[in-house]
């Protein structure tokens, strides 16, 4: 038996804090009850307290948790194996989530239309594997590399400034964690390009040099630029159909911001890419694809299942029995 994702069994971390909050609900329960009242009343109004109960109904619903949670990962049956052809190709996409791009000198805003431009790069070039980078002051991994579509658009779709506690831009540090995370991937991929979408804006100054360092490795950086020529607001959030607060620096001053052209060239051309402009008229990432799939990678031969029997609902089946298991026993332990 082996998963059709593998990358969603780090879903699986998610049954410490369940576990710890089943644990914490129990305890406080019986907190709870010994301030209601003293043992003997209790035990004499509500009879006994049925303790083995709830801590058995709160293991079905752990039980149950971790099952639909491994269902999640794609279980499946596989009987022989068969080998194909598969070409060796990684991206890694990075996005500015910055407050700068909020901006909206694009509609509806930098951000939006960055975040649209990378999922028609992504569709587009179809092949291989892609991760996701979002940085502002700094930078984190919203995904690791897989080769899975859905997964890839549901981590970019809620990328936002709130996922980086320090703002500001560093297109350097991103950049850095981009490469990482293409050579940390399992079966490093003779093709790796890493695609950036932002405005341009750097307080770091570091992101040419990055790209050059990334391009001497085989690495090369596509950069598409998201925003207007001309200055205008930042707001404080987005908002639709009424007029944004403006955001204001430390001195009070509203903070204006325009699409460093430049910069992003610059970091493009260093990086043996190509630079890419959004914007209300232009759109950039067919030209972004065509250029990607002109790249000719590298092929393999892979070992692939030959016969595959999907196992989820051998999961999940179980999972809902356990929860309608556990809601008994507690309805039981109510009515006694």
């Amino acid at each position: 038996m082996n998963v059709a994702f593998p990358e969603r069994l780090t879903l699986l971390w998610l049954l410490v804090p369940v576990l710890a909050l089943l644990v914490y609900g129990l305890g406080r329960k019986r907190r709870l009850l010994a301030r209601l009242a003293d043992e003997r009343l209790l035990l004499q109004l509500a009879g006994p307290p049925g303790w083995r109960f709830e801590v058995v109904a709160r293991v079905l619903v752990f039980v149950a948790i971790s099952l639909l949670l491994f269902a999640f990962s794609g279980p499946r049956w596989c009987s022989g194996e068969r080998l194909v052809k598969r070409e060796s190709f990684d991206a890694a996409f990075v996005l500015d989530v910055s407050n700068s791009m909020r901006a909206q000198d694009v509609r509806p805003d930098r951000l939006t239309r960055a975040k649209r431009e990378l999922v028609e790069v992504s569709r587009r070039v179809g092949r291989g594997r892609r991760s996701l980078v979002v940085f502002a002051g700094s930078a984190a991994l919203q995904c690791p590399l897989t080769a899975d579509q859905a997964v890839f658009e549901t981590m970019l779709d809620i990328a936002s400034p709130e996922l980086v506690e320090l703002q500001g831009t560093d297109l350097g540090g991103a950049l850095r964690l981009a490469g990482k995370t293409l050579d940390s991937g399992k079966g490093r991929s003779s093709l790796q390009v890493i695609v950036m979408a932002s405005d341009g804006e750097d307080h770091v100054g570091a992101g040419a040099a990055v790209a050059a360092e990334l391009a001497v490795r085989g690495t090369n950086v596509f950069v598409i630029g998201v925003g207007g020529q001309n200055p205008v607001r930042v707001p404080v959030r987005s908002t639709v159909g009424e007029e944004p607060e403006p955001l204001l620096d430390a001195q009070g001053r509203v903070v204006m911001s325009r699409l460093e052209g430049d910069v992003l060239s610059h970091i493009a051309s260093a990086g043996g890419g190509d630079f890419f402009l959004s914007t209300e008229d232009q759109q950039a990432a067919r030209a972004l694809a065509e250029r990607l799939m002109s790249f000719d990678a590298d092929t393999r031969w892979v070992r692939e299942p030959l016969c595959r029997v999907e196992l989820m609902p051998f999961f999940v089946l179980p999972a809902l029995l356990l929860l309608f298991a556990a809601e008994l026993m507690t309805r039981r332990r109510r009515i006694s």
